[in-house]
């Protein structure tokens, strides 16, 4: 299913979307299926094919009623919301937003604070960082309300909200998510031509760094910073480049040589609710919960993800 689905994403971005989505209608399962047509949604809405996006969120939609899973159904349904949103459909955007809050309210315990949370990155993504952060208030755990900071801290500092993009992204606990949108929000005020406020960004996502433990973690959060350095040194006088030569060389980093993959943010907040899953899933074990932990290995495989036990901890990759 998952080679379907690549082959869906595939012939998407070869702007070839009839076959894609033809693609998608043969995948069987119906999470799977939904989960490409998604995919296929957000190519298309980023070539502006933006009324061909609208119908496709429409049958995404249309196949709710196929998933038995109601969080997942959920979760669907608003990535639906925020792909009209996007696609300028306001007011089918609105109604089923209102269907996916009712929802969430409607539900107690976890399930309400992963419901609300769905909501809040919805609301995130589709560029109301205000209405996420109002929402995720009433989320008592950090690890629930990452994912929706990531995504809001992005929100604002794409629409040019700087200094309040710096406040959320310190509010995220998690800081290997920390370190990494500071460093972002950093390259977005050199682009504003904010060069002392991107170099202070800098030094906060450099200290949020040095607290991460994974080695893989850090080393990629060194590379998002190393980037954000190399944007102050081009863009900044020979004092700004001097100090970020010098700030680049404490963390053992070179100039213009970050390596890894950019990743968007909206990466960044789905691998926050990822690891969330994963961290409640080894408390759960710990606690002899063995049912539980069952039950988010299954709802993570559902997802195409795979998990890896071993003597170092749990790790996770995509299948």
């Amino acid at each position: 299913m998952v080679a379907l689905r690549d082959i869906a994403e595939a012939q998407a971005e070869t702007g070839r979307p009839a076959e894609a989505l033809a693609a998608a209608d043969i995948i069987p399962d119906a999470i799977k299926q939904s989960e490409a047509l998604a995919a296929i949604a957000a190519i298309q809405v980023e070539g502006r094919d933006l009324d061909g996006a609208a119908a496709t969120a429409g049958r995404i939609l249309d196949g709710l009623a196929d998933i038995d899973d109601p969080l997942r159904r959920l979760a669907l349904r608003l990535r639906a919301v925020v792909i009209l949103s996007k696609a300028d459909k306001q007011p089918e955007a609105e109604a089923e937003l209102k269907k996916a809050r009712a929802f969430a309210e409607a539900n107690s315990g976890d399930n309400r604070a992963v419901a609300l949370r769905h909501v809040a990155g919805a609301l995130a993504d589709m560029g109301l960082p205000d209405a996420a952060l109002e929402i995720i208030k009433d989320l008592s755990e950090a690890s629930e309300q990452t994912p929706v900071l990531v995504s809001a801290a992005k929100a604002q500092a794409k629409a040019g909200d700087l200094k309040h993009a710096v406040s959320t992204a310190e509010a995220i606990q998690a800081v290997r998510y920390r370190a990494v949108v500071l460093a972002r929000i950093a390259i977005a005020q050199v682009e504003a031509d904010e060069i002392e406020e991107a170099h202070e960004t800098v030094l906060k996502a450099i200290e949020s760094s040095e607290q991460i433990k994974l080695p893989y973690a850090r080393a990629y959060a060194h590379d998002r910073i190393a980037a954000a350095l190399t944007e102050i040194g081009e863009a900044g006088d020979a004092d700004a480049f001097e100090t970020a030569i010098e700030l680049a060389g404490v963390l053992g980093l070179e100039l213009g040589s970050a390596a890894a993959p950019a990743r968007d943010v909206q990466d960044d907040a789905e691998a926050a609710e990822i690891d969330d899953l994963v961290d409640q899933r080894v408390a759960a074990k710990a606690a002899k919960n063995y049912d539980k932990a069952d039950r988010i290995r299954d709802k993570l495989t559902a997802r195409g993800i795979i998990l890896e036990d071993s003597a170092r901890g749990t790790s996770w990759h995509r299948g």
